[in-house]
């Protein structure tokens, strides 16, 4: 049961890192949005 808690926190401290650094990537908020159009097309279809 513990293993259950440990991922979720992981998956949830991950998110917000995630996104912490894709936006110190990202030149301005529009290529934020967009990934910076670097996504490829299985990300593209997948979304």
């Amino acid at each position: 049961m513990a293993v259950d808690y440990l991922v979720i926190v992981v998956y949830l401290a991950g998110l917000p890192a995630m996104g912490w650094w894709g936006m110190r990537r990202a030149r301005s908020k529009s290529e934020f949005l967009v990934a910076g159009r670097r996504l490829g097309p299985a990300m593209y279809s997948s979304t």
